[in-house]
């Protein structure tokens, strides 16, 4: 039986893609904040880490939720 988690992660599994048009040229790493209002299962915030993870100027990825709902 698929738990709510197990349902979640299904759900969200590749959401998110980066669009082309915000890639950066000029060599620089940058850092990314990702604000979510509850945190859950952490399923959306890993799936966005994951898919920003394969930019290779993004330097480091940090998190913010306002709420946990555990």
């Amino acid at each position: 039986m698929i738990k709510g988690k197990e349902l979640r992660e299904k759900a969200i599994k590749n959401a998110f893609k980066i669009n082309q048009k915000y890639k950066f040229n000029d060599n620089k790493k940058i850092n990314i904040l990702i604000i979510d209002d509850v945190f859950t299962t952490g399923s959306t915030l890993n799936e966005m880490s994951l898919e920003l993870r394969k930019l290779d100027f993004i330097e480091r990825i940090g998190v913010l939720t306002v709420a946990s709902a555990r």
